[in-house]
This record gives structure tokens, C-alpha cells and sequence, in this order.
């Protein structure tokens, strides 16, 4: 009998290693807590009975249930919508970062005639004034396929910005707007992307809160989301996901596959998140989850979802060193959509 017990306590810990492997801390610390809660009722289980066991056994599985949500309110809670005090500098991001030159930035998109700038509105910070800006693309929207763009959501992930001029050019070099009308919003954070700061003006994180809609860049997209209707909306971001990653809320079924495809022939890291189901699985549901919404936390894509609204995430990967192939990365996720978009 002890022999067994130390079988079941192996295998045990070898399935909560496992579910470690797929996940982060919170999913540790609830797989471990539920193993030492059946661990230590077994002990004191002499009985044979297998009824009994698996009541245990469903008691073992409902405190890792408890547990694992315990976790994930104290994560929302030592990550907030927002901080307090005003963003600083941090050159020192654990991205690799290119600085963005805001003005440079506009003078590059400037060049291609066939889009017009709006101002959305400003916001002050330090003294100075940053505009938040829309591209739209000249032609009529009726009969048109309806595509949002948005970027620079984060201040520490430029490559997404990086990728606007990139995106410009193939919607030129290709002819899409004879097909497509386009909206972008290429810089959504700019006091952000000028510190190399994750959020805002405010200390607060732009891509949580949207329930709360503190931020006045995320009232900006929820009033632009109700004024208007797209077909489909493009976020895009940088993350640590060692590889290119997208969450994919569109009804273009194929897309994933062909945007890993065409990653894969461009000799793109994929995201090893993409080949794991259940680690894709847990990681998306950190964000989307009672204890979030509880919290008010929820993210754009989360957001869009919610309204019905098709949209894909792309998130290049923050960490790697060559920031061609992380801009690279959204244009191909960007020309996949588009293809997909046009065999419909």
C-alpha cells in the first residue's frame, strides 16, 4: 500500500511538473496545493473503497479549481489597470527596443498620398502635448471590406509601430483599395512610445481596461467601434511568447495555418504557444476569466470579442534581437488577413 502511495505521489508530481511546464507560477502553486491536499487526505484513507477515493479525488481537483483562481486574484491585484505616480523613462525595457521618432514617423507615412491624417485628440504630459492620430485610407467605405488597424498600444513594443509604413506600402504596391477601406491607428500611446513606457499618460495599461474605460485612448476605440462597423480589426503588439503569436478571433478558419506557414518559409520563430493547445488555452484565459471581469480587466481582443466584432492579435516577439523579422512578422500576419479576407 505505501509502495503505491508512493507510485501515485510520483506520477503526481510528474503530472504537476507538466502542468508547470505549460504555464506560468499561478498554475504551478494551484497544481502543487491540490496535489498536497490528496496527498494528505490519502493518508488518513485506509478504506478500500473506490467510491470514497474518487470523492477525495474530486475534492483534490475542485481545491486546484480554488486555488488556481486564488492565484489569479492576486496576479490582477499586483497588476492593476493602473499606478499610481507618473510614468518614467525605461530605456532599460527588457525588449529591444528601436526609439520612435514620432514626427519621423508621420513624415514617412506622409508619403503615401492615398491616406489622409486626422487628429482624435490630445493629451498632455510634462509640459508637452501629444497628438493621437488616425490614418483613412481616401476612397469610399460602401461596397468595401471595412478594416481597423491599431498599434503602438504599448510604449515598450515599438516593432508594431515599426510596421505601419511596411503595411502602407503593400496596401499601395498591391492595390488593395480597390477592395478595402482601412483605418489606422498607428501610434494609440504616443507619451508611451516616447518613454519606452508599457502605459500611458496616466500610469495606466491601455490593453486592460476596456470595461472600465478610464483611459481615454480606450474610450477613443470604443466610440470609434460603435460609431463605425468593421469587417475585421487588427491589434497589433510585442510580447515575450519566444516567437510570432496571434490569437485569431476571426471566422477564417484556415488563417492560423497559413499565417504559421508563411512565418515558417520566412524563416520566422512561431510562438511555441501555437503548437500547444493547452498551454494557448491557459494563457488566454489568464485574460479572459471571472476573478478579470470581477476586477474590471479585460483586454481589446477580449473586448471585440464581446461585440461580435472579427478581429486578430499579432504579437511579434519582443525579446528577439533582429527587429526586421518582429516587423516582418505583422506584415505577414497583416497580408494573410487580407487574403483570406479577398477568397471570401
Amino acid at each position: 500500500m505505501k509502495q503505491l502511495k508512493f507510485v501515485i505521489l510520483f506520477l503526481l508530481v510528474i503530472l504537476s511538473l507538466i502542468a508547470g511546464f505549460l504555464s506560468d507560477y499561478t498554475f504551478v502553486l494551484s497544481a502543487l496545493i491540490s496535489l498536497l491536499v490528496f496527498n494528505v487526505v490519502q493518508l488518513f484513507i485506509k478504506s478500500e473503497n473506490r467510491v470514497l477515493k474518487l470523492k477525495f479525488l474530486g475534492i483534490s481537483f475542485l481545491s486546484f479549481v480554488v486555488f488556481y483562481h486564488i492565484g489569479l486574484l492576486v496576479k490582477t491585484n499586483l497588476s492593476p489597470v493602473c499606478y499610481e505616480g507618473v510614468p518614467k523613462n525605461f530605456k532599460d525595457s527588457k525588449f529591444n527596443l528601436r526609439p520612435i521618432d514620432l514626427n519621423d514617423l508621420e513624415q514617412s507615412i506622409a508619403a503615401f498620398s492615398d491616406f489622409k491624417t486626422d487628429t482624435l485628440t490630445q493629451v498632455k504630459f510634462d509640459s508637452s502635448v501629444f497628438y493621437i492620430k488616425k490614418l483613412t485610407s481616401n476612397n469610399k467605405p460602401e461596397d468595401k471590406k471595412k478594416i481597423l488597424i491599431v498599434a503602438g498600444t504599448h510604449g515598450s513594443e515599438t516593432a508594431n509601430v515599426y510596421a505601419i509604413p511596411v503595411i502602407l506600402e503593400h496596401i499601395k504596391s498591391q492595390k488593395l483599395l480597390a477592395d478595402f477601406h482601412f483605418e489606422i491607428i498607428y501610434a494609440l500611446n504616443p507619451v508611451g512610445l516616447s518613454l519606452f513606457h508599457r502605459y500611458n499618460e496616466c500610469n495606466c495599461n491601455i490593453n486592460r481596461d476596456f470595461l472600465s474605460f478610464k483611459t481615454v485612448q480606450a474610450q477613443i476605440l470604443r466610440d470609434l467601434l460603435t460609431e463605425k462597423k468593421f469587417d475585421c480589426v487588427l491589434d497589433l503588439h510585442e510580447g515575450p511568447y519566444a516567437g510570432q503569436y496571434i490569437i485569431n478571433n476571426t471566422s477564417y478558419k484556415n488563417l492560423d495555418k497559413a499565417i504559421v506557414s508563411d512565418l515558417n518559409q520566412k524563416k520566422i520563430q512561431v510562438a511555441p504557444m501555437l503548437k500547444n493547445r493547452l498551454k494557448d488555452f491557459i494563457f488566454q484565459y489568464e485574460m479572459d476569466n471571472p476573478i478579470a471581469k470581477l476586477k474590471k480587466i479585460s483586454t481589446f481582443d477580449i473586448y471585440l470579442k464581446s461585440k461580435g466584432i472579427e478581429n486578430i492579435l499579432s504579437e511579434s516577439d519582443g525579446l528577439f534581437k533582429d527587429f526586421e523579422k518582429r516587423i516582418q512578422g505583422h506584415v505577414v500576419v497583416f497580408d494573410k488577413l487580407i487574403e483570406a479576407s479577398m477568397s471570401r
